[in-house]
């Protein structure tokens, strides 16, 4: 999702903004334990309203935003994602055209990476990451090459479409969406040869979120159905490319954000009924040898209210959302257990969308 959505959405859901439970606000002091749960709080497009937060496993208590408290100024525009590689965290700042890394436990700032319109961080080995790049439209689209040790680009990869998406390693390879309704492959990238070896064919067009099962299998989704592009769910054979299955939506379904449990046999998603046209509408779950979508959501939303971020607990199985609340005020996380019923909420900055588990 990230900025190409958000300011519309900003709008469409300005009558969702109430908290029906009151959440302790977030403290701006610095967490003591590193261990808990990091929020992306991505921010309104093209301010810097966005904010790094942290919900302390030890005492269940919020801190944020840490990179203002830490540094006494923001981190950049649109913060759209982070990774957690060594020591630090690289703080993905979109509309800023930058990566901020920070020490982990202090959340000083120690350097910034200048990389057009960054989207997210895939590390392939210890010395490598790539970085793909998010803009709507530009004649030359680009996946980034990052030496972890030096935190220099030392290379790009030129892709055929726009949009450079979601990314996972599979079978050594890096695998590469690319968020454009004109493409319907996923791409292959040899770390080892910096260059793309191979596609593999998907249903739909616009890919945009790729990862794999517990069985090694490729699960890519797809689809633009605010621009009429039917949502699907592939399933992909790693060796043999060949498509093992795949899983339609209903046309009126946005699904995003899929998200695997810890034994990576179960796939959550998000839902959202933008157009209030009746579309399911929440976080919804099914195994990955299943050969039918859910059509009831595990974890309903309101009317007029939808989810934004996605995250499953390693150790607990517990299944934390991210409210924006309208993205008129600060969201909310909200956390469920396996069954759906919800246990806690915890307040954090506008618009939190994803979520690192540091345990």
């Amino acid at each position: 999702m990230g900025g190409k959505t958000s300011a519309l959405l900003a709008f469409l859901w300005l009558l969702a903004g109430c908290v029906k439970d009151t959440p302790n606000p977030a403290t701006s002091t610095i967490p003591l334990s590193e261990q808990g749960i990091y929020t992306i709080c991505e921010g309104l497009n093209n301010t810097t309203t966005g904010g790094l937060y942290f919900i302390a496993a030890n005492n269940d208590s919020t801190y944020g935003d840490l990179f203002q408290s830490a540094n006494s100024t923001n981190a950049g525009e649109l913060f759209q994602s982070m990774a957690s590689i060594n020591n630090h965290l690289y703080m993905v700042m979109n509309e800023s055209n930058k990566i901020v890394v920070i020490d982990r436990k202090t959340y000083l700032k120690t350097l910034e990476i200048s990389v057009p319109a960054p989207r997210y961080i895939c590390q392939v080995s210890d010395s490598v990451a790539y970085i793909s790049s998010y803009l709507l439209k530009r004649t030359q689209v680009y996946v980034y090459r990052l030496n972890i040790t030096t935190n220099t680009i030392t290379d790009s990869i030129q892709f055929p479409f726009n949009n450079t998406d979601g990314m996972c390693v599979a079978q050594g390879r890096l695998l590469v969406a690319c968020w454009d309704t004109m493409c319907n492959h996923v791409y292959v990238i040899d770390p080892n040869s910096n260059q793309i070896t191979d596609s593999m064919s998907v249903a739909g067009r616009a890919p945009n979120s790729i990862f794999t099962d517990a069985n090694q299998n490729i699960w890519v989704l797809s689809g633009n159905p605010v621009n009429r592009y039917q949502a699907y769910f592939t399933q992909i054979d790693p060796i043999t490319h060949a498509q093992l299955k795949v899983l339609p939506f209903s046309t009126e379904a946005i699904p995003f954000r899929p998200t695997l449990n810890k034994t990576k046999d179960t796939i959550y998603y998000i839902n959202a009924d933008y157009f209030f046209n009746g579309a399911p509408n929440g976080v919804f779950r099914f195994g990955i040898n299943e050969t039918e979508l859910p059509t009831t959501p595990l974890i309903p939303a309101d009317k007029y209210h939808y989810f934004y971020a996605l995250g499953i607990h390693p150790i607990s199985g517990h299944i934390y959302i991210g409210d924006p609340m309208g993205w008129q005020q600060s969201g909310v996380v909200q956390e469920y257990n396996t069954l759906g019923q919800k246990l806690k909420t915890y307040k954090v900055g506008i618009g939190p969308n994803s979520f690192i588990f540091n345990f």
